[in-house]
């Protein structure tokens, strides 16, 4: 402190003087005034404090970074905002803290960042999505400020931010409401226009432009006058008043589009508030349709009330109670009633008496299932009775549920109705007397051929020889023929009326083709033709088809080519084509290489003058019709190719199925051979003969049949014993005389009693004979024959002639069993 009172800082600097010897003498001195120094020092700590007080204190957030954007002082506001501590953040990077790298945008702020250090007068000013500590994101709004040394370098960037999360959340929502409000407004199916409260369309939406035909330009100012299609009649003022009144305005009216044409439009008008000012709200719906609907609703109605008053039924409505609602003319009319008469009536009333539960059977069924026709008794006011056809139908009128039913008189279609089928009886009855004759000449005709047949087996079974065995061969050629013959007219005739039923089993073709080829071997063999199979090299798989018609396709055509072949080689070839997943086709083809051709066919007739065709010839038709009858009806198809000389070939394919394993098939094939009717093994006669013979019971009332079968046994070594009633058989079986039989052929219409009832009560006896093979003999050819005799009961089935070689091939069966 000086004289004067006044505080001085002094700074002193001392120096110790000493001598040779270095002893300390004296102390040197120097003492300099710091007075203004340290009133600059603290006035510039007064200035720091009142600095850090107002950073501290401040409500933004004040950061200090280095260009690269580590953190150099982080104040306490936004330790509060972000949720860091000074400590977590100085040091560290903006980026990854309160900086995340990317914007919810897709904006790069590491890359903003980078940017501001480098070009900070660039980023003065600017809005970013910051991040806190918890991962919420905020939006500050950021002053960014270089501090620059002396050479003019970028040593820091102040940065002070503003949190203004709430005013971008605020301006989000409005934006996001804005948007709703337009996508409203123009997605709005209707036409929308905004009026201020003195009618001026102040904005409108895309449907209005695009309906009206207007530009935006055109529309606005325009009031609703201007648009009115009446010429000015609405009342703007008055309406203006009812909306300021009631808040509301609703009506229909036609606005007037640009081109001239006319809009109907339903009307709705409010008062809303727009930017705090009211508003006319004024939306308008396009009713074309409606009116058009309407318009046709009428008109529908017009046409109704034309039909229902001028229809030739009776038509009526009732209500779920019977009470009559409506009626046309006809419908009281020809009943006897005025209009307010039957009105008055109920259903009841003009049903026959006692059918009340018929009423209401019929209003419970039509109102499950909507609607029902019956037939129905009307009574006459009169009290006769008026058959009618009724449709009654639930229908709705003003919400509620009525019955629509329309009446029609059937008098005279009953009349003819019965006399049509007083007729139908009589054709049925004359077509199965027809049917019956047809079966007994067809069974009498084959009884017979076959008893010719088998006489000649008998005889071609003993020595004949020279001239006799020439003759009894031709007499079996013949026979044969005839029989072929007899058998391609009764199939044709099938075909032809539509008759053939399709019946689906499961076979392995080759094995199929095997047989027939086996059964025409010895018709080829006479002539000299070999019969030579190509299977193509590859197993057939089991198929489903119908196989006796497959049979029966394969044998007419292979048949054909027999009969016009005079010697060399028949082809036949079969096949399987695959389709998609189990379904296929089989391709078969009869060739024949040396024909007796066409051309020689037209020569030998036109040497007799063309006035006959020998049997040959017509039986050889006769099978190429049958082969593409069967063939169509399998749903397959056929081709015919014949040169004269060359030959014929005949080439088909049927749609099948895969059954399944061909080897299964074929065991099972094999193990039932000679239990399915007609599928008998084959096989040579004479092994019985050689073993002492089976024991066979012949039942049959022909007697020719009866001696034919008997030598044909005893040629073949068998044991027969013959009897000529299904009585005779029953007494024979069950009497204890003689040695059980060991197979029964039994004829199967006999008088009395037949052969499937001969075999039903040997099956049913419960004796030890029951179970004796029992083996069909007959001529019978009806349809349903074959399930019959099985179902019966029956073992087999042999058809009349039998052959020799199919008889046998029984009896091995028979054998192969019993031991």
């Amino acid at each position: 402190m000086n004289k004067a009172g006044d505080v001085r800082w002094l700074e002193q600097f001392n120096t110790l003087l000493r001598d040779s010897q270095g002893k300390l003498v004296a102390l040197q001195g120097i003492v300099l005034d710091i007075t203004q120094r340290k009133e600059a020092e603290v006035a510039l700590a007064t200035s720091e404090e009142r600095y850090r007080e107002l950073v501290e204190n401040a409500a933004s957030v004040i950061l200090r970074m280095d260009p690269k954007g580590v953190v150099t002082f982080f104040n306490e506001y936004a330790e509060q905002l972000f949720g860091f501590s000074r400590e977590e953040i100085i040091g560290k990077n903006v980026v990854g803290t309160i900086v995340p790298k990317t914007e919810s945008s897709g904006r790069d702020l590491e890359e903003m960042i980078r940017d501001i250090g480098a070009k900070p007068e660039a980023f003065a000013s600017n809005e970013n999505e910051n991040m806190r500590k918890d991962g919420k994101r905020l939006w500050l709004t950021w002053t960014n400020k270089a501090v620059r040394d002396s050479q003019g370098r970028v040593e820091e960037l102040l940065c002070i931010g503003k949190d203004i999360t709430e005013r971008k959340l605020i301006q989000e929502m409005l934006l996001d409401s804005e948007q709703r409000y337009r996508a409203v407004f123009e997605g709005a199916g209707d036409i929308l226009f905004l009026h201020d409260m003195q009618g001026r369309i102040i904005d409108m939406n895309q449907e209005a432009l695009d309906l009206l035909g207007y530009t935006k330009q055109e529309l606005l100012g325009l009031t609703p006058e201007d648009l009115d299609s009446r010429g000015k009649s609405m009342d703007l003022g008055h309406n203006i008043e009812i909306l300021l009144t009631e808040g509301k305005l609703f009506g229909e009216t036609d606005v007037l589009c640009k081109d001239g044409s006319l809009l109907p439009v339903e009307v709705l008008c409010s008062i809303v508030s727009l930017a705090g000012e009211p508003t006319i709200l004024n939306i308008m719906r396009d009713i074309t349709r409606r009116k058009q609907d309407e318009a046709a609703i009428q008109e529908l109605e017009q046409r109704y009330k034309l039909v229902f008053e001028h229809a030739c039924d009776g038509m009526y409505i009732h209500d779920m109670a019977g009470h009559f609602l409506d009626v046309n003319p006809m419908g009281h009319k020809r009943l006897g009633y005025s209009r307010e008469e039957f009105l008055a009536l109920n259903v009841r009333d003009v049903d026959l008496p006692g059918h009340e539960e018929r009423f209401l059977e019929r209003r419970q069924l039509v109102h499950e299932l909507g609607s029902l026709f019956f037939e129905a008794e009307h009574v006459h006011k009169d009290g006769s009775i008026l058959p009618v056809d009724v449709r009654a139908t639930l229908v709705s009128i003003g919400g509620r549920d009525v019955v629509m039913a329309i009446a029609r008189d059937v008098a005279e279609r009953r009349k003819y109705e019965h006399l049509l089928v007083q007729a139908k009886e009589d054709a049925e009855s004359a077509s199965e007397n027809k049917s019956r004759f047809v079966a007994e000449l067809s069974h009498s005709i084959r009884t017979h051929l076959a008893s010719i047949l088998d006489m000649l087996q008998v005889l071609d079974a003993t020595e004949v020889e020279g001239d006799l065995k020439r003759y009894v061969d031709t007499a079996m050629t013949s026979g044969r023929t005839l029989q072929s013959m007899f058998k391609d007219i009764m199939d044709l005739s099938k075909i032809e009326i539509g008759a053939v039923e399709i019946r689906l089993t499961a076979f392995v073709p080759d094995l199929v083709l095997n047989h027939v080829l086996e059964s025409l071997r010895s018709q080829a063999a006479a002539k000299q033709v070999a019969l030579v199979v190509d299977l193509g090299g590859t197993p057939l798989p089991a198929v489903v088809s119908d196989e006796l018609r497959f049979r029966r396709i394969v044998e007419a055509l292979v048949a054909n080519a027999v009969r016009r072949t005079r010697q060399g080689e028949i082809h036949v070839t079969l096949s399987f084509l695959a389709g998609e997943e189990d379904e296929g086709r089989l391709l078969a083809g009869v060739s024949d290489t040396r024909h007796q051709g066409a051309g020689q066919e037209q020569a030998a007739e036109a040497g007799s003058g063309g006035e006959r065709r020998d049997a040959d010839n017509t039986l050889k038709d006769l099978g190429l019709s049958i082969a593409q009858g069967l063939v169509h009806v399998l749903g397959g198809d056929i081709s015919l190719h014949s040169e004269p000389g060359r030959g014929m070939e005949s080439v088909f394919h049927i749609p099948v199925q895969i059954a399944g394993n061909r080897e299964s098939f074929l065991s099972q094939e094999q193990g039932a051979a000679f239990t399915q009717v007609g599928h008998v093994a084959r096989g040579e006669p004479g092994d019985q003969a050689a073993n002492g013979g089976s024991r066979v019971l012949v039942v049959d009332d022909n007697e020719i049949n009866r001696f034919t079968m008997l030598s044909l046994l005893n040629l073949m070594g068998q044991k027969p014993l013959a009897v000529s009633s299904g009585k005779e058989a029953l007494e024979l079986l069950a009497s204890t005389d003689h040695e059980p039989f060991d197979l029964v052929l039994m004829d199967i219409r006999m008088p009395g009693m037949d052969g499937m009832e001969v075999t039903r009560r040997i099956r049913e006896s419960g004796e030890e004979w029951a179970q004796v093979p029992i083996w069909a003999v007959t001529a019978h050819a009806m349809k349903g024959d074959k399930e019959r005799l099985l179902a019966a009961g029956l073992d087999g089935y042999l058809a009349k002639p039998v052959d020799k070689k199919e008889l046998a091939a029984v009896l091995e069966q028979v054998k192969i069993q019993n031991n």
